[in-house]
């Protein structure tokens, strides 16, 4: 959505005004931290656990990226990369959902039983139907301006973890009564990873891409966090510096 030029930041409902808002320039090292260490937690022991090389050839060259950019968000003047901290949290997310979705199939594939489509099929219910509704909420959420909206009042949150919470107690049960090789049963706890990272991820994903093309095409809007004191001289006084 485009918001006229004429409408002011001060007179948009609280809702928008939240999805227009940066973090401060403060947090972008530690925002980026976060994110980086999240992702290997969640994603590097499912992959050692499921590790096949011909899979890795999609998820090692997105994960050498991620990390790259990382490298890119800590060196940066955190000043610099407001708005490119949106697009980073949203990218990580996409990586974590793709990165973790590969390795979900890879373990159940390793399972090579009768259930093997089922399985497949529910895993496939349960990240495609995430990502529907977290994204068709970003959109629905913010494609027109609502003054009367209440976000205290508002229950989608429940709804957006339907597919997990109805799939996920499918999929284990699947594995659990089509499996009676012990060593199999315990194959259910990285799926269960897998599972919650595709989750974390598409929300990651879902919001802050929107957030981030939401605000490229409302620029006069956005209001970015500026050095003031000592640290303004600091960062004025660098050839180049340029918030953005």
């Amino acid at each position: 959505m485009i918001i006229p030029k004429d409408i002011k930041y001060e007179k948009l409902p609280d809702y928008m005004k939240e999805h227009l808002r940066f973090f401060g320039a403060d947090k972008v090292k530690e925002i980026a931290v976060f994110m980086i260490v999240m992702l290997d937690i969640t994603l590097l022991p499912v992959l050692i656990l499921s590790y096949r090389p011909i899979d890795s050839l999609i998820t090692v060259p997105l994960l050498i990226l991620t990390h790259l950019w990382f490298l890119r968000m800590i060196i940066v003047e955190p000043f610099k990369l407001q708005l490119e901290t949106m697009l980073y949290l949203g990218v990580l997310g996409a990586v974590g959902t793709i990165s973790h979705y590969i390795a979900l199939l890879k373990i159940i594939y390793s399972l090579s039983n009768e259930s093997t489509l089922t399985l497949l099929a529910t895993a496939t219910f349960i990240t495609a139907g995430s990502l529907y509704v977290m994204s068709s909420h970003q959109i629905k959420k913010y494609r027109k301006l609502d003054y009367e909206r209440d976000e205290d009042k508002q229950w989608y949150n429940k709804k957006i973890f339907y597919p997990f919470l109805y799939g996920s107690p499918v999929l284990g049960y699947l594995i659990v009564q089509t499996n009676n090789n012990a060593q199999q049963h315990v194959m259910f706890i990285p799926i269960l990873l897998s599972l919650s990272g595709i989750l974390v991820m598409i929300y990651f994903a879902s919001r802050f891409l929107h957030k981030y093309m939401f605000m490229k095409k409302n620029p006069h809007l956005l209001r970015y966090h500026r050095p003031i004191g000592k640290e303004k001289k600091k960062y004025m006084n660098k050839k180049g510096f340029e918030i953005k």
